[in-house]
């Protein structure tokens, strides 16, 4: 799974995204951190949007969250009415 398309700007709402998927399934950072494979601390800066995941790290999280691969990047297309 690529993000590279995606402009960094619409990348930042992926932390929110990623903070909704996490409490939706009932988890603290430490459990999301703990099925992803990523470290609490990279979680948080996620969820806060002072750092954006790279593949490898967002493809863990789609897998830990038991959302599609391209779960992020349709909701960013949705967001700004964009069909792909």
């Amino acid at each position: 799974m690529t993000i590279s398309h995606i402009k960094e700007s619409e990348l930042l709402r992926i932390g929110d995204s990623i903070r909704i998927l996490r409490k939706n399934k009932g988890w603290t950072q430490k459990k999301l951190a703990s099925e992803s494979g990523i470290h609490e601390v990279q979680i948080r800066r996620y969820e806060n949007n002072h750092s954006l995941p790279r593949d490898e790290q967002l493809q863990k999280l789609v897998t830990a969250l038991g959302v599609e691969n391209d779960f992020f990047t349709r909701m960013e297309n949705m967001q700004y009415g964009r069909n792909k």
